[in-house]
């Protein structure tokens, strides 16, 4: 890939989008030793500087960047909150470009070093808690993605993070009437949860109803928060829930060997009911194949115990052509007073 070339991407916002898929591609077949010498340091750190005013070059220099995941000095990598920034886009690209550069972080190689980007993501997740930007619900969702990637890849430092910053204090966390703080909930990896008082808060949530339902299906996730939330996962709770949320329900928890274990032993009804005896109403195609996903997770299962046979039988009858029942669609509208 020529200097040249790389010149053209970061620096012609016109350039022609045949030629920027070309470069684009030749990138991906380049060492990432040639974009740590020093003439690409010096284009980038004008690209950078040219990019405050210019979304497209911004964009491009951020697409370069996760290309390549070159190891770069992190002054050149780090693209702050600023204010002074008159572009609404500007947090919401960055935002997404740091959690995608995350996802592909890895200690074991030089590329997508999590060093690099650490001192700007870490004033990104402080604005989680600053409550007088006015400009926050532009790009809140896009922040809750990047702490919950960070979550899963450096779980000992988000937990620091919440802890420092008071995320699962009672007097911020506040589900009930903050709509983004269910969604950091229900992205949020829960083994990075602190227990006290991150425990306490999920203990307070009636997690079966519509509005924290998604956080039940994070949660089930880990063991540690399965354990603490199964006691209130009964029969005859479950069994109130409409088809689409049960079986979401169903298919979470048998991916895992300690909530499959406990549906098959301590939660029998949920089985007969609605796995391998399904309920004549469901005429679904999208729950339908819920449960044939939830079959299958199962028999993955080392211990099927008395359920094998009957697990086996229904998934083979799903697979080989049963068809969804030929009745009329009813609405099933979720309790939220379950």
């Amino acid at each position: 890939m020529s200097f040249e070339a790389t010149t053209k991407y970061l620096t012609d916002p016109k350039w022609p989008l045949e030629e920027i898929s070309k470069f684009e591609y030749a990138v991906g077949l380049s060492p990432t030793s040639q974009f740590v010498q020093k003439p690409y340091l010096d284009l980038f750190s004008h690209a950078k500087s040219a990019s405050r005013s210019n979304a497209i070059l911004l964009s491009r220099l951020l697409d370069l960047y996760l290309i390549t995941g070159p190891p770069l000095p992190s002054e050149l990598i780090s693209f702050e909150p600023d204010s002074s920034i008159d572009d609404p886009f500007y947090p919401i690209t960055v935002l997404s470009f740091y959690t995608r550069w995350v996802q592909r972080s890895d200690s074991n190689t030089n590329q997508y070093s999590w060093e690099s980007v650490k001192p700007a993501i870490e004033k990104w997740m402080k604005k989680f808690s600053d409550n007088t930007d006015e400009d926050q619900d532009l790009y809140i969702s896009e922040l809750v993605n990047l702490i919950a990637a960070v979550s899963y890849a450096q779980p000992a430092y988000a937990q620091d993070q919440t802890t420092k910053y008071g995320w699962f204090s009672p007097d911020f966390l506040d589900p009930t009437s903050i709509d983004h703080h269910i969604l950091f909930l229900s992205k949020f990896n829960p083994d990075a949860i602190p227990e006290d008082p991150g425990y306490q808060i999920l203990g307070s949530l009636s997690l079966l109803t519509k509005r924290y339902f998604p956080i039940l299906l994070n949660m089930i996730s880990s063991s540690k928060t399965f354990e603490i939330l199964k006691s209130t996962l009964s029969s005859q709770k479950l069994s109130r829930l409409s088809y689409d949320f049960l079986y979401q329900f169903l298919v979470q928890s048998t991916r895992f060997p300690y909530s499959a274990d406990y549906l098959l032993n301590s939660l029998p009804s949920m089985v007969s009911d609605y796995l391998v005896s399904s309920p004549s109403a469901i005429s679904d195609p999208e729950i339908w194949n819920l449960k044939k996903e939830a079959l299958h997770n199962l028999l993955g299962h080392s211990d099927l115990g008395m359920w094998a046979d009957k697990i086996t039988s229904t998934y083979t009858l799903m697979v080989n052509g049963k068809n969804v029942k030929d009745i009329e669609p009813t609405v099933d509208i979720m309790d939220e007073a379950a």
